[in-house]
This record gives C-alpha cells, sequence and structure tokens, in this order.
C-alpha cells in the first residue's frame, strides 16, 4: 500500500507523520509561493481566531478516523477534509453579522 507524508492532525497540526495511500488529499505547506508572511504573524496572540482554531484542530482530530473511513483508498487525491472544514468555519465566522 502507498505511503505518503501528510500533516499530522493534532490539537495544532503539530507535524508531518507517515499515513497510508488513499485519496484523502494533504495539505500543502507552500506558503512562500504567494508571500513571506505567514498567517501566524499576521494574526495578533491575543485574537480570538487563535482560540477558536484550537477548538476546531482538537475536533478535527478526533474526526481523523471517520475522515479515513469515508475516502478510498485509491483514486486522485482530493483537498484534504480538514481544510475544507476549517474554511467552512472561517466563512460562517466571518458572515455573521
Amino acid at each position: 500500500m502507498l505511503k505518503k507524508r501528510v500533516w499530522g492532525v493534532g490539537s495544532r497540526f503539530s507535524g508531518w507523520i507517515e499515513k497510508n495511500g488513499g485519496v484523502r488529499g494533504t495539505p500543502d505547506p507552500q506558503m512562500a509561493m504567494l508571500t513571506t508572511l505567514s498567517p501566524e504573524e499576521l494574526i495578533p496572540l491575543d485574537h480570538p481566531i487563535r482560540r477558536i482554531r484550537v477548538v476546531v484542530d482538537d475536533v478535527l482530530a478526533s474526526m481523523d478516523g471517520t475522515f479515513d473511513g469515508l475516502y478510498s483508498t485509491e483514486g486522485r487525491p482530493s483537498v484534504p477534509p480538514e481544510a475544507l472544514l476549517k474554511a467552512s468555519v472561517l466563512m460562517a465566522m466571518y458572515s455573521i453579522r
């Protein structure tokens, strides 16, 4: 079975881990292509989004096994479900007036 490196799902996406292959996509850590600043440098340390991110990361980490069960082991890689759900949370938060 194919092995690939994916961004580890932990309380803060702490690092790379080995994961069995499949169509569940992996994040592309290539941030420097578009900007030299990371989101960590742009968001103030006391911003509420940082506390929300910790909660969202913990919930997504607990759903890792569920995501693995939903994706096939054969086929073309997709966008990681964690990235899609995090984007949905941000859109929902910033669309509330």
